[in-house]
């Protein structure tokens, strides 16, 4: 996967896991048959601060250091770990939300007319 594409990837992730978590889809309306479950309190989308790291944000920073460690200090290492930590805690929580395959966005696009 190329660069760009990963980090657009994780940027797009981290979106949509910060507007679940900001209860942006408790106000959309279901068009399914079933009744709605009652939604569970989000989880936090970023671990609290005193909280390290896991290994895979140290695996993959491992990557970065030996990658780009030549242009990057310990500082910005340690908040390279920490943001790779926040997108993979994002990316855990939008694995959590499960969808039927019914389940449509919650906009309807109408093309501007000229």
């Amino acid at each position: 996967m190329e660069r760009r594409r990963f980090l657009g990837w994780m940027g797009s992730a981290g979106l949509a896991a910060f507007w679940m978590a900001s209860g942006g889809a408790s106000g959309a309306e279901s068009q399914s048959a079933k009744p709605a479950e009652p939604a569970a309190p989000p989880a936090p989308a970023t671990p609290p601060a005193d909280q390290p790291p896991g290994p895979d944000a140290h695996d993959l920073a491992s990557i970065a250091k030996r990658r780009y460690g030549a242009h990057l200090n310990d500082a910005q290492m340690d908040e390279l770990t920490k943001a790779l930590d926040r997108g993979l805690q994002s990316s855990a929580a939008l694995r959590k939300a499960k969808l039927a395959n019914g389940d449509e966005p919650d906009f309807i696009f109408f093309p501007k007319q000229f």
